[in-house]
């Protein structure tokens, strides 16, 4: 362990100040007023796990800057940085349960909660953490589900060209991509690249109804591991020490329940200002 680090600091890099605490030497915590990244370390087993990531509420920078994109991507190298530094030894393969999760506007005025690495699988065919930390599933007896998951996204519709999505004005806007799509990965892209921002309020009662179709109501893996030894150091100096603010180690249990599932769509409620043609990225990054 390196002993140079002190407990309590604030780390200034190229992409804003983050305030670092590292209590009774196991957890590393990043954030300003909110703790936005938590790494656990474990002496005996010699091992960690990625306990949290999340930047939705703000908070992670010092001055106020929102970190977004790229930005969170090296926010948490830079807490596998800190990690490798207090312990070189540290098995490299960084554990996480992807409990990731966005809150999303529905067109009742409320928010719920989507399933990050479910929207994402469907829209990408890779989980967020795949796509931008190269993650791994831990148990290699997960490979073959997950494999039969994107082969299915490649296959066609077929019967469910005339699946109703619960309300008239989903149908009449969402059957022209379906019947026009050849296979559920080019329907998932023409969906967010007409709706954009807006496609978890179009996908937010049906989506993990497909998502079972497509994985024949197999499980959901949601064990992975970053291999830590390829992810690149960050440059960073201490600017203050014992200066930070204390954090409330975080927590949390994979619900799927909680993900609008099981959500139920009045049929006189209007979807009509969510299917405006919303100009979308593309998020092809299959092969």
């Amino acid at each position: 362990m390196t002993s140079t680090i002190p407990n309590r600091f604030v780390a200034k890099t190229d992409f804003g100040q983050f305030q670092v605490r590292i209590s009774n030497r196991d957890y590393i915590t990043i954030g300003a007023k909110e703790g936005c990244v938590q790494i656990a370390y474990n002496a005996k087993t010699n091992t960690a796990n990625l306990d949290w990531l999340g930047t939705e509420k703000g908070g992670c920078e010092v001055s106020g800057k929102l970190i977004k994109g790229t930005d969170t991507v090296a926010m948490t190298d830079l807490a596998f940085t800190i990690l490798k530094q207090l312990y070189p030894q540290v098995n490299p393969q960084v554990s996480l349960i992807d409990s990731s999760k966005f809150t999303c506007n529905i067109p009742d005025g409320n928010k719920i909660y989507i399933s990050n690495m479910i929207y994402s699988l469907l829209l990408t065919g890779k989980t967020y953490y795949q796509s931008r930390f190269n993650a791994t599933l831990e148990y290699p007896s997960s490979q073959p589900e997950s494999d039969a998951f994107v082969a299915a996204l490649n296959d066609p519709p077929g019967f469910y060209k005339n699946y109703s999505f619960g309300n008239p004005e989903l149908d009449q806007a969402l059957h022209p991509l379906l019947n026009v799509s050849a296979t559920w990965a080019e329907f998932f892209e023409k969906l967010y690249q007409k709706f954009g921002r807006n496609t978890c309020t179009i996908m937010h009662a049906w989506y993990m109804r497909i998502f079972g179709f497509l994985t024949k109501n197999g499980a959901i893996h949601t064990h992975w591991q970053i291999d830590i030894s390829r992810r690149p150091n960050i440059e960073y100096t201490i600017t203050q020490q014992n200066n930070s603010t204390n954090y409330t180690r975080k927590s949390y249990t994979y619900n799927p329940f909680e993900f609008g599932g099981g959500a139920y769509i009045p049929s006189l409620i209007s979807y009509k200002k969510y299917l405006r043609r919303t100009k979308g990225r593309s998020r092809t990054i299959r092969k």
